[in-house]
């Protein structure tokens, strides 16, 4: 591919990506609407998922990339803590409160990870083991989100937002958002790899940094476009459930599908880099809001990461 088409693709990548975040994001307020379920959950379930991803880590470790495969796990938890959710803050301040036990639940769920990885892999057993916490924790939101008056729906403001539609229009804007940000990630992530394989990077550190940033790039818009129409609960609830998903559920699949040996530096730096983002957005969310200063702080953040990560 040309420098001029992979820079084509690269602009209508992210265009196709903001387009598809807008209408996602209506599905959602639509469906939340209509079912009673809170916006926060919908974030937390719905945005949380990132089929790509998980596509992405199942195929590398089956042909025996692992590094890759833990790319989309750790790295890509770290590039949504720092850069993402860090971007995000910087266009939109992030301004929602969510209940205290579900952030520390969040921030504890990447230990499992880090304890069953300490003898260099994770085996199939391990991967079972984190699949089934994955759905205790999702069951667990569940029950929260039916529970805590934070999370109950505002249904009243919302239905003024929206005109009455179809019952089948709220699921037409998810499914067609998800196919434009899936389509517009796949372009973009052709055209990061165009661009950036000229580094001639390999194993975890490309994996961390190149493959994470390609395959997570959507999560830029699907947290933005939420934000600015004033329902950062989804952005928060997209933070949250992502970093569960990737730490737990993802890994889980992507171990069963095959074992995966860990390099060194997964454990011994990524971990503790993705831990230490997820505890100082915690640490933001815990007050409430990640105001513009706290964004370039994040965003500062993942610099000094990608510099320090591509020297080891």
């Amino acid at each position: 591919m040309s420098a001029l088409l992979t820079l084509a693709a690269f602009a209508f990548g992210i265009w196709l990506m903001v387009e598809g975040a807008e209408k996602f994001t209506e599905g959602l307020l639509r469906s939340s609407v209509r079912f009673g379920i809170a916006t926060f959950v919908l974030g937390y379930l719905v945005s949380g998922i990132d089929l790509e991803n998980l596509a992405v880590g199942v195929v590398a470790v089956s042909h025996g990339q692992p590094g890759i495969s833990m790319g989309t796990v750790i790295g890509s938890a770290i590039f949504l803590l720092l850069f993402a959710v860090g971007l995000t803050a910087v266009i939109h301040p992030l301004r929602a409160r969510v209940p205290r036990r579900l952030l520390l639940l969040t921030l504890l769920s990447p230990i499992p990870l880090l304890l069953l990885g300490r003898d260099g892999i994770i085996s199939r057993s391990d991967g079972l083991a984190l699949l089934v916490l994955a759905l205790l924790l999702i069951g667990y939101v569940l029950y929260t989100a039916r529970t805590d008056p934070l999370l109950q729906v505002k249904e009243r403001k919302l239905a003024k937002e929206h005109r009455e539609r179809p019952a089948w229009w709220a699921a037409a804007l998810v499914v067609g958002g998800t196919v434009a940000i899936m389509v517009g990630a796949e372009l973009f992530s052709r055209s990061v790899e165009g661009i950036l394989a000229w580094l001639g990077w390999s194993g975890t550190r490309f994996g961390m940094l190149v493959v994470a940033a390609a395959v997570s790039a959507e999560e830029v818009p699907r947290m933005l476009a939420p934000a600015r129409r004033g329902h950062a609960g989804i952005s928060i609830g997209n933070i949250l459930g992502t970093i569960m998903f990737f730490a737990l559920f993802n890994a889980g699949v992507i171990a069963l599908a095959h074992p995966i040996v860990l390099a060194p530096t997964t454990l011994s730096f990524y971990w503790p880099v993705m831990f230490g983002s997820l505890l100082l957005v915690t640490a933001l969310l815990w007050r409430g809001e990640i105001a513009r200063p706290a964004g370039v702080l994040l965003l500062s953040s993942y610099a000094g990461f990608a510099l320090l990560a591509a020297t080891i």
